[in-house]
């Protein structure tokens, strides 16, 4: 009986589990076919609200758009009370900015929960919501791509209601939801650009149709009112005579009232837009300090203001005004369309003014027009060229500029002939098969390119049958007749080559069309010369790594091969002093003992080659190791207890407690004995002397070897750490040495992690200071990475 009640116990659990997916697919269709059926934004959302209410029973479900500052504001909402909503509105501006759900949404981009009595989130809105019911809340983000656009906010009358199944099931519902409303989005933009284009081309045709700019301002009023969502737009003209703004036509408004002499004349925003001849924003014109009399907009409710110039070749006509009842934010594609309809109306003004003049100014205009976004279509060529020259072969590149200048001036070939070593050589070939083309002559030909080249100007030849000036059979033969080049200049002024332009028909080329083409030569001639420049770079770049890598070659060898004989005059030497040849005299060992030392010597300069040369070949590694740094530093001390020849006092200073180190300790032994070694070689008398303390602050431990020696120079203390530099001297200084020891100390601190800083005054000693972490840090050395 017991076993029975179970399994009923289960079927009926697996029976709510099968209605609830059930329901959920329910859900999720019904979401897709808005999805597909949808149109506008507010329909949609709409839809996916009431569908949403009506399949979980939600209390209130709304959707928000985020605006620029964070917040989310109700839009569209089914289920609840608007009363609840004017409660949130009143709040939000004093609550918390991203602690509510919306604003947690937007900031994280995921789901957030709240409980409405005990979540701290949601205190500005706790009061209103337990009074209409409200338990629980979730915002869901409105994804456009991976930025949330707005929420989907739902509230639940109980607690615990969004279980993660629920969760899951209102994410994938968002997700359909968003892309509803972007494609709603969409929709709406594509049918505000056709309204605005259908209004663009009815109040063209009014243009066209009429001299009588009232009926074009009249089309153009009428289309603002329908497109968009203004209280009123009013239009005012400069009347040169009076030197005032006059009223001439509005919408929306008492135009009676309007035109009494209190509005007449320069008074008012306007007048400030037809001084600045510049669109002018005011959100907020009750507030805004611009304005000096509120009368007006009281009267009509006026907030927000958009004042536009009526310009027309410079010459401003007048101001047309845009005024809503609400705060608005004029946004730039807004003030985009506003303008130019702006300019269709000041056309027309300018036009009815002035008609006789005004079919010639039109055509001015445009050819203006044409010129301009001819000259921005060849900048923005030219910048380019100068852009593909490190990704294109240069005849690839000076082709790209032939088929624009075909496209241009509307020519059949074009081509570009340089001089290579005496020769002209055709390159960018556009318009032709290059083998019908390609030829290479003497540059001091008689033909056209000598020609240019002799006389250093451009020549137009309008039918080369009929040409006195020599030119090949090719062209002839290719029935060519149409001809123009111009020269490219070097930047020392010599003639460098030659762009051309054919046509097969005759042709007279404008003057205008022979300064374009000599632009474009110009820039063309920058083009080759940078060409030509970058691959003489590249190949010097490969010539000097190719002079680097014998250099180090050469360096190792040489190093490897001098230190078998150097340490073979070492163990000699040492032999006879060990008297294994027999005995030998006083003056004997003391010349052997200064072979010995300069032998030493000259095998610490060799082990520098060797390493340096290691260094620049990337083939340094680092051993890390934990160690004791008292201990190491005692030990280091150890060997320096021998008495130096020189009036000199070396010193220690550092504490007991220094921390344990995980770093290469030989190299670190080497870093600090290559400073203290160098401090002795540089100080006759004074003191050398090396401390260390922690910086725990920054992980590291800092050390610092400073001697009273005769210091560096200000001028050379940016080079002593370079390969075969020496500070305060030549290179055959008493001191010795070949210029590497510092060089690298430099790089094994950087292999470390690292870095090193001097300061120096000459004749008064110098401060290196070596800082090195004690935790694992990665360096790049010569291309190499190093890591413990």
């Amino acid at each position: 009986m017991i076993g029975a009640m179970i399994d009923i116990s289960d079927r009926k659990r697996v029976e709510e589990q099968s209605k609830r997916r059930l329901e959920s697919l329910n859900l999720l269709i019904t979401a897709a076919q808005k999805l597909v059926e949808g149109r506008d934004v507010a329909t949609l959302a709409q839809s996916i609200l009431n569908t949403i209410v009506t399949s979980f029973g939600f209390r209130l479900a709304w959707i928000g758009h985020a605006n620029p500052d964070g917040r989310v504001r109700p839009l569209y909402w089914a289920g609840g009370v608007a009363d609840y909503l004017k409660e949130v509105e009143i709040r939000w501006d004093n609550s918390p900015l991203g602690r509510g759900p919306a604003g947690r949404a937007i900031a994280t981009g995921r789901p957030v929960v709240m409980n409405v009595a005990t979540d701290p989130g949601f205190t500005p809105w706790r009061e209103p919501a337990l009074a209409y019911g409200y338990r629980e809340v979730a915002a869901f983000p409105l994804k456009r791509g991976d930025k949330p656009f707005g929420n989907l906010i739902l509230f639940s009358g109980e607690t615990g209601f969004f279980t993660p199944e629920r969760l899951d099931l209102l994410q994938t519902y968002t997700h359909i939801a968003a892309a509803a409303l972007e494609n709603g989005r969409l929709f709406d933009e594509t049918e505000r650009s056709l309204e605005r284009i259908r209004a663009l081309q009815e109040i063209e045709q009014a243009i066209t149709s009429t001299l009588d700019f009232r009926t074009v301002l009249d089309v153009l009023l009428e289309k603002i009112d329908f497109l968009l969502p203004y209280a009123a737009a009013t239009v005012r003209l400069f009347n040169e005579e009076s030197g005032l703004l006059e009223p001439v036509a509005c919408r929306n408004l008492d135009e009676d009232e309007w035109r009494t002499p209190q509005w007449r004349g320069g008074r008012g925003l306007a007048n400030g837009v037809f001084e600045s001849r510049s669109p002018t924003v005011i959100r907020n014109v009750l507030t805004d300090r611009r304005v000096q009399d509120h009368e007006f907009y009281r009267r009509y409710r006026l907030v927000s203001f958009l004042g536009i110039p009526l310009i027309v070749k410079e010459q401003i006509l007048g101001v047309i005004s845009f005024y809503t009842r609400e705060e608005h934010d004029f946004d730039p594609e807004e003030i985009e369309f506003l303008s130019t309809l702006s300019q269709q109306a000041a056309i027309a003004i300018y036009n009815s003014q002035l008609y006789k003049q005004s079919q010639s100014q039109a055509v001015e205009l445009e050819k203006a027009n044409k010129d301009l976004e001819r000259r921005e279509e060849i900048q923005k060529l030219l910048k380019e060229l100068s852009q593909d020259i490190t990704t294109l072969s240069l005849d690839s590149l000076l082709k790209k500029l032939t088929e624009k200048i075909r496209e241009i001036l509307r020519v059949d070939v074009s081509n570009v002939r340089i001089l290579v070593e005496g020769n002209w050589k055709l390159v960018g070939i556009a318009g032709i098969e290059p083998h019908l083309l390609t030829s290479t002559r003497s540059g001091t030909s008689r033909g056209h390119s000598g020609w240019i080249q002799e006389h250093r100007r451009p020549l137009v030849i309008p039918d080369l049958t009929r040409s006195e000036i020599p030119s090949g059979r090719t062209l002839k033969k290719l029935g060519l007749r149409g001809y123009i080049g111009v020269p490219l200049f070097s930047k020392g002024g010599e003639v460098m080559g030659v762009l051309r332009a054919l046509t097969y028909g005759a042709r007279d080329y404008t003057q205008e069309e022979v300064d374009l083409l000599q632009q474009l030569a110009n820039g063309a001639a920058i083009a080759v010369e940078n060409a030509r420049l970058l691959e003489q770079t590249k190949q010097q770049a490969i010539e000097l790594a190719k002079a680097n890598k014998v250099k180090d070659e050469f360096l190792g060898f040489v190093s490897h091969e001098l230190k078998t004989p150097v340490n073979a005059i070492i163990g000699y030497t040492s032999a006879l002093q060990d008297n294994m040849f027999g005995e030998i005299s006083r003056e004997q060992t003391r010349i052997l003992e200064k072979v010995t030392r300069c032998s030493r010597d000259l095998c610490d300069m060799i082990n520098s080659l060797l390493e340096a040369t290691k260094i620049e070949a990337g083939g340094v590694s680092v051993e890390r190791h934990k160690f004791d740094m008292v201990d190491f530093l005692e030990k280091l001390r150890s060997t320096y207890d021998a008495p130096l020849d020189k009036d000199l006092i070396l010193m220690w200073d550092y504490p007991t407690d220094l921390p344990p180190v995980s770093t290469d300790s030989e190299k670190l032994k080497h870093i600090l004995q290559n400073l203290i070694s160098n401090a002795i070689k540089y100080t006759d008398r004074g003191s050398v002397t090396l401390s260390a303390r922690h910086l725990a602050h920054m992980n590291s431990i800092e050390f610092k070897v400073a001697d009273t020696g005769i210091g560096i120079p200000e001028g050379e203390l940016t080079l002593i750490f370079e390969m075969f530099r020496q500070a305060n001297g030549s290179e055959t200084r008493s001191s010795g040495g070949v210029g590497l020891g510092l060089h690298i100390v430099k790089k094994f601190t950087e292999l470390l992690g690292g870095k090193i800083d001097v300061q120096s005054e000459l004749n008064k000693g110098s401060i290196f200071t070596v800082t090195i972490p004690y935790e694992n840090r990665l360096r790049a050395v010569k291309g190499q990475a190093v890591s413990a």
